[in-house]
């Protein structure tokens, strides 16, 4: 399909969504210190998404290429199979069995 599927009132709800976030950049662009402090305010929190992002995947990445390409892939205690430390500690849910 090359054209994706919009109904009017997914296109409505993101006007209705988008419209006080341009409001208020054209209230800072007019030099109102209120609406320039909430605009500066919501990039610095999209920024910092970005960067939690970044770092964890970098952070993926680490383990990607550490662990997984070792001989014996990750620790004992990270496998998730049983085999570590603390194995069978834990409840299973109601009517599942841990096959080991």
């Amino acid at each position: 399909m090359l054209i994706p599927r919009f109904s009017i009132r997914r296109l409505l709800i993101l006007i209705a969504c988008c419209a006080p976030l341009f409001v208020m950049m054209a209230a800072a662009w007019r030099r109102e210190l209120w609406a320039a402090g909430v605009v500066i305010a919501l990039l610095f929190l999209v920024a910092t998404l970005f960067v939690h992002a970044a770092a964890f995947g970098m952070a993926w990445l680490l383990y990607q290429l550490v662990w997984q390409t070792r001989v014996g892939g990750p620790p004992a205690g990270m496998r998730g199979d049983g085999r570590g430390p603390g194995a069978g500690t834990e409840t299973a849910a109601a009517g599942e069995q841990r096959e080991g």
